[in-house]
């Protein structure tokens, strides 16, 4: 699914957390920031409510369908840890898979690389996460799907863990990559001073 995505797939957010970090770089205005924000909630909305009926019109005669619908219907997810070490998950978790991805799907990249890897590597990221650590989304608007109004998770933890935490784990990575730009430009700004500077004395 991941490999589909990753060929389908022309440029489109698929999250709110991009959208905001290009706002918040003043890639992209506030009202398509808003507009993106929109789409893509009634999008899972319309997928949750999609697949909430598949699972409803399966639930007498698929046991993983009756499950996945006891689970939606009781709002039960596998949290086994403190709920602090579930946000520094998302933190630290959105801050490597931006800049994992950022690199790996860069256009100096071989195609292969930039195609495969990203799903490749999102799914040993969310297998082990589901093995180990429990529940947990890397992402707002699946978290927004999944457990948002959950028994056991009052607002305040939510809002927490799978929105502030991923949003600052993210932009802390956009940061870190923007600082590595200025960088790089004042390198080749001082680089192209002493080139005319030589030519100068050349002359």
């Amino acid at each position: 699914m991941g490999l589909v995505f990753a060929l389908c797939n022309r440029t489109a957010f698929c999250s709110p957390l991009p959208p905001i970090e290009q706002f918040l770089f003043g890639k992209l205005r506030l009202s398509e920031l808003i507009q993106t924000l929109i789409a893509q909630f009634s999008a899972g909305y319309i997928a949750f409510s999609f697949a909430r009926i598949i699972w409803l019109r399966a639930y007498s005669t698929t046991n993983a369908h009756s499950q996945i619908l006891g689970i939606m219907e009781s709002c039960g997810f596998n949290h086994p840890y403190p709920i602090y070490y579930h946000l520094a998950f998302e933190l630290i978790g959105t801050f490597i898979v931006r800049h994992v991805l950022t690199r790996a799907t860069s256009e100096s990249r071989d195609s292969r690389i930039r195609f495969v890897f990203p799903a490749l590597f999102m799914a040993a990221v969310f297998t082990g996460t589901v093995t180990f650590i429990g529940d947990q989304a890397l992402d707002p608007l699946v978290a927004s799907t999944l457990f948002y109004g959950c028994r056991g998770l009052n607002f305040e933890n939510y809002m927490l863990v799978y929105w502030i935490a991923p949003t600052i784990g993210w932009m802390a990575s956009a940061y870190w990559d923007s600082l590595g730009e200025e960088s790089a430009k004042k390198r080749a700004a001082k680089e192209r001073k002493s080139e005319k500077k030589r030519a100068k004395k050349n002359e």
